[in-house]
């Protein structure tokens, strides 16, 4: 039986999602700042443009039947889906391939960036937030060779914090990973598929344990994950958008009765071919 329309309105406001596709497109950043980050593993996706939003309840659903202990998600008695960070990198179109994330210590703001927030007018104490490296991105110069260092590590900065791996405070990002964009070509090297998969599994986990009644941030990136299901479970693809690559934006959004995950045939699901080969 089809969710009520309560029970659907009740679901989506259990779970809030911290990064979505639209947090890319609405930075509306020119071509030419685009272009600085064209030998990055990032530039398909600092190009996104189907901004459709990602469903809560899809992903509260899949929270509802996530088993932690063998990383996978029963649907039913005879059907269940797990995934890899090889699907992760092939719905972001980037590698599989590099060192592992270490998430860093806590470190100070970086004094650059707070001299530039402070210099173009995003905030006058230099208080740094979600809104002002947005702002700050938008209004930043990149007319010398030092301007367009510091922009891109901002902006590297801006995908770790509120896409890749986000965090749990959607309105204050962490200062510890200022240390990641220290090193550009340290950056590029991470093995960023694994690290966003990692952090999606931790994600169900908290999920799946939240506190019935109060809202929870699923903080990882949603998106991927959509992504990567539509992908190997046929029956739940919406229609293609526009936009065919990278995958993670190559459907519409897709707005049906969720609850019929549970009655998903195991035949309905495709093979990892990756896993399976293994």
């Amino acid at each position: 039986m089809a969710m009520s329309t309560k029970d659907t309105e009740e679901i989506r406001q259990s779970v809030k999602l911290g990064a979505g596709l639209a947090t890319l497109c609405k930075l509306k950043l020119s071509p030419e700042k685009k272009n600085l980050m064209v030998n990055s593993v990032f530039y398909d996706v600092i190009n996104i443009q189907n901004n459709k939003e990602s469903s809560s309840i899809f992903i509260k659903l899949f929270g509802d039947f996530y088993d932690p202990t063998n990383r996978r998600f029963v649907l039913n008695n005879n059907t269940s889906f797990s995934f890899c960070a090889k699907e992760v990198a092939d719905v972001l179109g980037i590698e599989n391939t590099g060192p592992d994330f270490n998430a860093p210590a806590a470190k100070k703001v970086p004094q650059f960036v707070k001299d530039l927030v402070i210099g173009y007018g995003v905030d006058s104490s230099g208080k740094i937030s979600t809104t002002t490296i947005k702002e700050l991105l938008k209004k930043m110069n990149v007319d010398d060779e030092e301007s367009r260092l510091n922009f891109k590590k901002v902006l590297c900065y801006f995908l770790i914090e509120m896409f890749l791996i986000p965090s749990p405070d959607p309105k204050k990002p962490r200062t510890g990973s200022w240390s990641m964009v220290e090193d550009l070509d340290v950056y590029e090297k991470v093995n960023w598929a694994k690290a966003i998969y990692e952090d999606l599994h931790e994600s169900f986990n908290k999920l799946k344990t939240a506190t019935v009644g109060k809202q929870h941030n699923f903080k990882a990136c949603a998106p991927v994950f959509e992504a990567v299901v539509f992908e190997r479970i046929p029956s739940l693809k919406p229609n293609l958008s526009s936009y065919p690559y990278p995958p993670i934006q190559k459907y519409d959004a897709k707005r049906k009765d969720w609850e019929l995950l549970k009655s998903i045939k195991a035949d309905e699901v495709f093979f990892c071919t990756i896993c399976y080969a293994s």
